[in-house]
């Protein structure tokens, strides 16, 4: 607000010293300047306000916290049996934090404030059939406290972000080796179920990484 505020200032000190017609074009731009941090404003995303769920304290990261999302995207790269996939780096979950590239709930003991135990990392995405939706791209709890309704109490806190911003769908994959995760989120204290049409209809997961990007947008790539 203060930058608004602060802003706006300088440009109507601006205008009181120029000339008309610079005062009119100045107030053209004065305008689109409000339109433009109006329009920011309006889209702001709301923010999770921290509870506690199941004998458990959820939180929102801030770009402060990226050391403890590092360190459990590592561990979960590990348990995945992909630990040379997680590439990125302290900084980097800083700085996509800050600019909104994902949003991600911290799961921490109450009788131990700061000791993060788990999260869950997701972002907005987008359905033509039926609105706005929630992708969850990681949820991970720490050894120390699974079994013990982390879990849970993660995901009905995405949940509860899902409905708040009236996300028509919440999404997430797993990996088919893992039965345990699978069979929790299929069991009735989660309630999920596999993406499969009504005839049967199974959607297939496809990915591309930097290198086929770069051939299939390359000039010359493969349009076939």
């Amino acid at each position: 607000f203060w930058r608004r505020s602060t802003f706006m200032t300088l440009l109507v000190l601006d205008l009181s010293s120029a000339g008309p017609w610079v005062g009119l074009a100045m107030s053209g731009a004065c305008v689109a300047a409000v339109g433009y941090l109006l329009g920011r404003r309006r889209t702001t995303k709301p923010g999770f306000r921290a509870r506690e769920i199941g004998g458990w304290l959820v939180r929102s990261a801030a770009p402060s916290d990226a050391g403890h999302i590092h360190r459990m995207v590592k561990e979960l790269a590990e348990f995945e049996k992909m630990g040379d996939g997680a590439k990125l780096t302290v900084r980097d979950f800083s700085d996509h934090l800050a600019s909104g590239s994902f949003e991600c709930l911290l799961l921490e003991m109450p009788s131990s404030p700061g000791h993060v135990v788990g999260m869950a990392a997701y972002f907005e995405t987008y359905s033509t059939w039926q609105g706005k939706c929630i992708y969850l791209e990681d949820l991970y709890i720490s050894s120390v406290a699974r079994g013990k309704g982390g879990g849970t109490a993660m995901l009905r806190a995405v949940a509860a972000v899902a409905q708040e911003r009236v996300a028509a769908r919440l999404q997430w994959v797993a990996l088919d080796w893992n039965d345990k995760a699978i069979e929790f989120y299929k069991s009735p204290l989660v309630g999920a179920r596999e993406r499969v049409e009504e005839d049967g209809a199974k959607w297939v997961n496809f990915i591309m990484t930097k290198p086929e990007i770069a051939k299939l947008a390359a000039p010359n790539g493969s349009t076939s």
